[in-house]
């Protein structure tokens, strides 16, 4: 039977298998240490019964720039639950390992009186967008070259708080501007790093 744990930190380097699949989105050991000391009891993993880790989600509160009209959302939902990173080990997927850390990180933020969930998916990662529309997610947004190879989804799911489902107000069907164009931005600045360095190397 698997067990969940709060995530500690020689786990970090334990789960380079299971980031090996290409659609995981794979950060820093600085990111996950970041979230392992900010989050501690938003960060789990599942544990076979041999002790191997099967899976693992890592998540966050983020605090709300904005809400709603005349401000008076705004007060009340000061920030919301994300979920930075879920992944799982191929050959323990199909056996509700992802259904259980989803459902532990809902209810965290549910007794946190949070007012809803968010994440970020790669569009043609199907089996997790039908995961997590089976959990009760809904596409809020497509955000264009989120990823370097894909666009991406925001989902988003209410939470007890949330009764009129105002999270879920101004969705939208495509959203550029931010996320496309400073990833953009990225890249020029490190062409340009790299042409520079290059310049210097030469001069020497």
């Amino acid at each position: 039977m698997t067990a969940l744990r709060e995530f500690a930190f020689d786990d970090l380097f334990k789960f380079n298998r299971i980031l090996f699949d290409p659609l995981t989105e794979v950060y820093t050991i600085a990111f996950y240490a970041s979230r392992v000391f900010e989050f501690p009891m938003l960060t789990e993993v599942a544990v076979a019964p041999n002790g191997q880790v099967t899976g693992f989600i890592m998540g966050s509160r983020v605090r709300n720039k904005q809400w709603g009209r005349n401000g008076k959302d705004s007060d009340k939902m000061g920030s919301h639950g994300h979920v930075n990173a879920l992944s799982i080990d191929n050959d323990y997927r199909r056996l509700g390992v992802g259904t259980l850390l989803m459902e532990s990180f809902r209810v965290k933020l549910e007794v946190k009186r949070e007012w809803y969930i968010d994440l970020f998916v790669r569009c043609k990662n199907q089996k997790a967008i039908k995961l997590y529309e089976l959990l009760g997610y809904t596409k809020y947004s497509l955000l264009r070259k989120y990823y370097d190879d894909d666009d991406g989804y925001e989902m988003r799911l209410p939470l007890s708080q949330d009764v009129d489902g105002i999270c879920l107000k101004g969705r939208k069907k495509v959203i550029d501007g931010f996320h496309s164009a400073g990833r953009e931005l990225v890249k020029v600045l490190r062409t340009l790093f790299v042409r520079l360095r290059d310049a210097i190397l030469n001069m020497l």
